[in-house]
């Protein structure tokens, strides 16, 4: 099969998102017929896939490892006592982080890959975005808008197998606010680019997360998702500099296996001020429906503070 036969066959059907857990993704998947969907995650048609998840909390640590190979070479945490504070601390982080937002803008490349059968298919081709994250008056935990505009500031959106955005505001789920709505295990220590770091799992709880997920198909219909995953928390400052996010539990019906994301954060320092914010720098998410797969990776480079009011403030970052 051609690749130009591929992306016709493959190019039609899932768009996939957040309602306020703010990642959004939009990928391809066979349509299907309406059906109707849980109102919420509490309802019993929702718990049949959520109320007995098998994640990185439950489940043993050889398993969390196989489930999330960065896990490897890890020093396992034999208690729990630390973990009350380290949650508590990295708290205080994410509140400040989304507190003091400023609006930001930045580039974005995208690029990405589907496999079929086995055989991966690279396009070859990658986009270039202008990418910002606004913060906006609201009462929920993450006020963060995020989207792309073209060069010229008019609104873009990426042509793909697999098209995500919105990766600003994941670490919500570690807010004071949202942290009822999960429960979290100490897996262990481990070095990251030269810092010690904590890791600590969650797995998010059905009928009690706030940060709920909605996949739509083709327009037609939708389901609801939450998540589960693993934060690198550095010891010393207790900022998140990783995080890996996949689903609660698979959708079998409606083919969904896997949609997991892979953030890597690094120290950005704007000119106009004074504290350094540490935002995505590469985040790649992989996406298996039925027998398919796709991925794409996303850089971010030359962040900015943005000013609505008289247009962008193109300042390089130290």
């Amino acid at each position: 099969m051609s690749v130009s036969t591929c992306q016709s066959v493959c190019r039609v059907v899932l768009i996939s998102g957040l309602t306020l857990f703010v990642p959004t993704a939009c990928a391809q998947q066979p349509l299907g017929e309406p059906r109707e969907e849980a109102k919420t995650l509490a309802d019993p048609r929702a718990m049949e896939f959520y109320g007995n998840a098998v994640t990185v909390v439950n489940q043993s640590i050889e398993e969390a490892i196989h489930r999330i190979p960065h896990l490897r070479g890890m020093e396992i945490a034999d208690r729990q006592d630390q973990l009350g504070d380290i949650l508590d601390k990295t708290g205080k982080t994410v509140a400040s982080f989304f507190n003091s937002f400023p609006n930001t803008a930045c580039d974005e490349r995208i690029s990405d890959e589907f496999e079929i059968s086995g055989r991966v298919v690279r396009p070859g081709n990658s986009q270039t975005f202008r990418y910002l994250a606004l913060n906006r008056p609201s009462s929920n935990s993450t006020p963060l808008v995020e989207f792309r505009t073209d060069s010229q500031g008019n609104p873009a959106a990426p042509n793909g197998f697999l098209v995500t955005k919105g990766f600003v505001s994941t670490e919500a789920i570690f807010h004071p606010e949202n942290r009822s709505g999960a429960v979290f295990r100490l897996l262990g220590r481990q070095k990251v680019r030269g810092r010690e770091t904590y890791i600590v799992g969650f797995a998010q709880i059905p009928g009690k997360a706030r940060l709920v997920g909605k996949a739509e198909f083709g327009g037609m219909n939708y389901v609801l998702t939450l998540l589960q995953g693993a934060a690198w928390i550095d010891s010393e400052n207790y900022q998140i500099i990783r995080m890996y996010t996949d689903l609660l539990a698979p959708r079998p019906d409606v083919g969904m296996k896997q949609e997991s994301t892979d953030l890597t954060y690094e120290r950005v320092q704007f000119k106009t001020e004074s504290a350094p914010l540490w935002l995505p720098h590469q985040v790649v998410v992989t996406e298996r429906v039925r027998d398919q797969t796709y991925r794409n990776v996303h850089t971010y480079s030359d962040f900015r503070v943005f000013k609505v009011e008289t247009g962008e403030k193109r300042q390089a970052v130290k």
